[in-house]
């Protein structure tokens, strides 16, 4: 009988993979299991060569990602600091905040992004992005293809990627 192989060995040759929408893949075979696929979402690492890692039990398990490995997968609107409304998101690793809807980008992908505390590029399962789509707005008549986030009596521009930050 051959030697069992380690995790670690299984995976050199067959990395893990992540699509845009956060499922994950194991040798081409979409991964199922609730509770694995988030401890994979929990576990996400990355390293300044540019690698991703899913790091769990103090072994790392390279994986690729379709696009940023960060995302949104839920959204919803609460009160806000001075009686008006604030998006919360609910992040893939379990980490939740409030939106600073002053860093949402979309990117010349046709995606929209924001930055939070676990990245500067988080993206949107499409769940998140329509639930997103309920506040945002066009911009004006005037400016066709430009949008806005209404939230709290507020209105955010969405910058394009194509604009230096604070343009609008």
């Amino acid at each position: 009988m051959p030697d069992a192989l380690s995790i670690p060995d299984m995976i050199a040759g067959f990395p893990l993979e992540m699509d845009r929408e956060g499922n994950w893949c194991f040798q081409g075979a979409p991964m199922v299991h609730e509770e694995v696929v988030a401890l994979f979402h929990q576990s996400i690492a990355g390293f300044r060569d540019g690698a991703w890692w899913v790091q769990m039990r103090g072994q790392r398990f390279p994986f690729v990602p379709e696009d940023t490995p960060y995302l949104v997968f839920a959204l919803q609107a609460e009160a806000g600091a001075g009686g008006g409304e604030a998006l919360r998101l609910t992040l893939n690793t379990g980490h939740q905040e409030p939106l600073d809807p002053a860093t949402l980008r979309l990117e010349l992908n046709g995606r929209l992004y924001c930055s939070t505390a676990v990245a500067e590029r988080t993206g949107f399962r499409k769940s998140a992005y329509l639930r997103l789509a309920d506040f945002i707005e066009e911009e004006s008549a005037e400016a066709p293809g430009r949008y806005v986030l209404a939230l709290g009596g507020r209105r955010w521009p969405i910058r394009r990627a194509d604009e230096p930050a604070g343009a609008r």
